[in-house]
């Protein structure tokens, strides 16, 4: 706001300026837009926000509010950067839990053994290679060739389950199916950076014994009878 003073013969005697200054609406959106962190895009949209308030700020000596505005670019890139990474392992969690048990199966019955055992997040075994040959050959001889793998998730799976719980499936072989229980981990790994693996598989006979991978004691007893020089 300006005040022109003047003297009587219309000469200028001073001349006093007056700025009201008002708060940014960008700047104060974009923090509130920043805050709620695990809202999926919400900091993204704050930081641009808050990138939009600097520059009116900073054309605009009426404006105030450049330190929110600033806060708000530094954590909405921050939060945007943390969901970019939490987004990406979940996605990778999701798809191991899909395809890993058939991933690894059809592996290692084409034998490619080093690619099954690779699905595994630690075996606990020197031997590992050995036993998941036994493993997979009584596979074979019981069940056939894999087929297919197929997760079966309970109604409403997204409000009952929680991560790193047991997935169950439908593992069509060639000669039956078999319902089987399979737990993937996430565990830290600068080889694979933390990639998804499974932490065992068990298939289920209600007619024999379960089979899991990596063995446990009844799985080692049937392996047993496996004469793995013979393949």
């Amino acid at each position: 706001m300006s005040d022109f003073q003047a003297d009587s013969f219309g000469q200028q005697r001073a001349v006093s300026i007056k700025v009201t200054k008002q708060q940014s609406r960008r700047a104060t959106w974009s923090l509130r837009c920043v805050m709620p962190f695990f809202v999926p895009v919400l900091p993204f949209v704050g930081a641009v926000l808050g990138m939009v308030a600097m520059g009116e700020i900073a054309k605009n000596a009426a404006r105030t509010g450049a330190g929110r505005a600033k806060l708000a670019v530094v954590l909405g890139l921050i939060f945007t950067a943390v969901q970019g990474v939490l987004g990406w392992q979940g996605w990778q969690y999701a798809r191991t839990a899909r395809t890993a048990p058939q991933a690894a199966l059809q592996a290692g019955q084409a034998g490619d053994i080093a690619a099954f055992v690779d699905q595994f997040s630690a075996l606990g075994t020197e031997n590992d290679i050995e036993q998941a040959f036994g493993f997979l050959t009584l596979v074979r001889d019981r069940y056939g060739e894999c087929r297919d793998a197929s997760i079966n998730l309970p109604q409403d799976w997204y409000a009952a389950w929680r991560p790193f719980e047991p997935f169950t499936y439908d593992i069509t072989f060639a000669n039956q199916t078999i319902t089987a229980t399979a737990q993937v981990v996430m565990r830290p790994d600068i080889e694979t950076f933390g990639q998804p693996r499974l932490a065992y598989i068990t298939l289920h006979d209600p007619k024999r014994s379960d089979l899991r991978f990596p063995p446990d004691a009844a799985t080692a007893k049937a392996l047993a009878s496996v004469d793995i020089d013979s393949e």
